[in-house]
């Protein structure tokens, strides 16, 4: 109840005239619902990421080491996309931006990508494959002996 009283505070703040607010109960039970929803996909990737080494090990028993360790990095990345995609959207309805704007600008980008972009569509793909393929995961030791370079593998963004 107090972060209920707390979040209705913060929504009072608000100026009518910056974002219109919808002040019935409905319209703000839903806005509600959207918090506690991007809360619980949030709290779930930072359990997961706490514990990864036991969650890879009980949910993924039947692939190898470094399939785990994939699929493990893929379901925290959908978590992550999916909070920030429902967060847009909210904003956006908040904002009265109409989803239609999202799905035409998107369509339009898609033109702008195929036609102008080849370079960075081909980049691109060639990232999707590369990261597909897993030719290493993290921890992994690299050694480069042309390049004098030779280190484990941090982070695969």
């Amino acid at each position: 109840m107090r972060t209920l009283g707390v979040i209705c505070w913060l929504l009072d703040l608000l100026d009518p005239s910056l974002i219109q607010f919808p002040r019935d109960g409905v319209k703000a039970f839903g806005i509600l619902v959207v918090i506690g929803l991007l809360s619980t996909l949030l709290s779930w990737k930072k359990e997961l990421r706490q514990n990864q080494d036991s969650y890879v090990t009980q949910m993924l028993q039947g692939f190898g080491e470094k399939d785990r360790l994939f699929l493990f990095d893929v379901v925290q990345k959908t978590i992550g996309i999916a909070a920030m995609l429902i967060l847009c959207l909210e904003v956006m309805h908040l904002m009265g931006i109409s989803p239609a704007v999202l799905v035409t600008a998107g369509g339009v980008g898609a033109v702008a990508l195929g036609f102008g972009a080849k370079g960075i569509v081909s980049n691109s793909l060639s990232g999707l494959s590369f990261y597909i393929s897993r030719p290493f995961i993290v921890s992994d030791f690299i050694d480069i002996p042309s390049e004098d370079l030779s280190r484990n593998v941090e982070y695969i963004g």
